[in-house]
C-alpha cells in the first residue's frame, strides 16, 4: 500500500478528472487510495483486466507461466482462459481511447496490470522500441505501481513513458 500512497501523493499536483481500475483485487487496492486522496470515485472497467490470470483451479502455476511465456513470445497465441498479447493490448487501447473521449483534454488515472500495459505498448511502439524504453519489460513485466504515461492524440495513442519508477507531472 505504500506504493499506492506514493502514486496518490504524486498525483495530487495534477488535476485528475477520473480514476479507472481493473476489477481485479490488486488493481482496486491500488486505485482506491488514489481515488480517496484525489476525492474521486473509482470506476471499475473490465477492459483493464490482465490478459490472463491464475487462480490455481484449472492448471498448475507452472502451466500458467508456460502459457504466459508463450503468449508473450507468440503475440497471437490465445491461451486457454485468456487472450492473446495482441488482442489484450487492443482491448486496453480501446478503453483508453474511450476514456479520452469522455474526458477531452483532461488527465485520467488508469490502474491496470503490467502484462496488458506492456501488450499495449508493444502494439503502439513495437518490440524494439519497448525494449529500448524499458529494458526487460517484455520478458519480466512492468513492476507494481510503475507509471506509464499514454497520451491520446487525435490520430493515435502515444507512449510518453513506460514502466517509470518515478514520475514528474510537470515534465
Amino acid at each position: 500500500m505504500a506504493q499506492a500512497d506514493w502514486v496518490a501523493a504524486t498525483l495530487t499536483s495534477v488535476p485528475v478528472a477520473a480514476v479507472y481500475s481493473s476489477p481485479l483485487r490488486r488493481a482496486r487496492q491500488t486505485a482506491e487510495p488514489i481515488g480517496r486522496r484525489l476525492g474521486l470515485a473509482v470506476a471499475v472497467d473490465g477492459r483493464l483486466a490482465e490478459r490472463m490470470n491464475w487462480d490455481g483451479r484449472d492448471k498448475s502455476l507452472q502451466e500458467f507461466l508456460a502459457d504466459w511465456d508463450r503468449a508473450s513470445r507468440q503475440r497471437d497465441f490465445t491461451p486457454p482462459g485468456g487472450q492473446s498479447s495482441r488482442a489484450a493490448g487492443e482491448r486496453l487501447g480501446n478503453a483508453l481511447v474511450e476514456f479520452a473521449a469522455r474526458h477531452p483534454g483532461e488527465t485520467v488515472v488508469v490502474v491496470s496490470h503490467g502484462g496488458v500495459t506492456a501488450d499495449l505498448a508493444r502494439n503502439i511502439l513495437g518490440d524494439h522500441e519497448v525494449s529500448m524504453m524499458a529494458p526487460g519489460v517484455i520478458e519480466g513485466g512492468i513492476p507494481n505501481c510503475a507509471i506509464t504515461e499514454i497520451v491520446a492524440e487525435p490520430a493515435a495513442l502515444q507512449v510518453r513513458s513506460l514502466a517509470a519508477p518515478t514520475w514528474d507531472p510537470t515534465s
